[in-house]
C-alpha cells in the first residue's frame, strides 16, 4: 500500500514560543472548524500540545464531520515533542493504518514559518487516494485560520532554512 504526503507552509506573525503556549486540543478544533472536530475527555482539551506525554497511545478521539458526523476513530500517540520547535505524532486510526504529522515552527524576524507535514498509509488504498485532496483541504484551511488568527510575518528573503 502507497504512503501519501502532504506538506504546508505558512509565515506566521507570532514568535515560536508564544505559538506553542497556545497550542492544544481546543485550539486545533479552532482551526479545523468548520469541517471537523476532534473529540477527548476535558482533560485534554486545554493541556498544550508539547506537554503531552510522548511514546505510548494516550487516548482515542472521534473524528466528526461538520462537528456532527463520525467519520473516523484516531488513536493519539506523540512520538516526540521539542519544546519551542514542534512534535512529531505517530498516530493510527479506523481509516489508517499509520498517521504520521509532523508540526514544526523556525523562527523568522517578526514570527515564524509553521510548516505541517502528513505522511499517511491508509488501510484502503482507494480511499486513501481519495482522501489526499479533502485532508490537503482540511491543512489549507487550518493554515487559513491560523494566518488570520496570527496575521503574516514578512516571508524570509535569501535560502530557504
Amino acid at each position: 500500500m502507497k504512503h501519501h504526503a502532504i506538506e504546508i507552509s505558512s509565515t506566521l506573525a507570532v514568535e515560536p514560543d508564544a505559538f506553542w503556549a497556545q497550542a492544544t486540543l481546543s485550539g486545533v478544533n479552532r482551526e479545523l472548524a468548520p469541517w471537523v472536530q476532534m473529540t477527548a475527555s476535558p482533560s485534554w482539551h486545554e493541556r498544550p500540545l508539547l506537554d503531552w506525554p510522548v511514546g505510548r497511545d494516550l487516548f482515542k478521539s472521534r473524528i466528526l464531520l461538520f462537528g456532527l458526523l463520525p467519520v473516523d476513530l484516531h488513536c493519539f500517540r506523540m512520538e516526540k515533542c521539542t519544546p519551542g520547535v514542534g512534535f512529531e505524532e505517530r498516530s493510527r486510526s479506523a481509516m489508517n493504518r499509520h498517521w504520521n504529522h509532523d508540526r514544526r515552527t523556525a523562527p523568522i524576524p517578526g514570527g515564524c514559518i509553521l510548516t505541517d507535514r502528513i505522511e499517511y498509509k491508509s488501510r484502503f488504498p482507494l480511499i486513501g487516494r481519495l482522501l489526499l485532496p479533502v485532508y490537503a483541504f482540511i491543512f489549507a484551511g487550518r493554515h487559513r485560520q491560523l494566518r488570520r488568527t496570527h496575521g503574516r510575518a514578512a516571508a524570509p528573503s535569501g535560502p530557504s532554512p
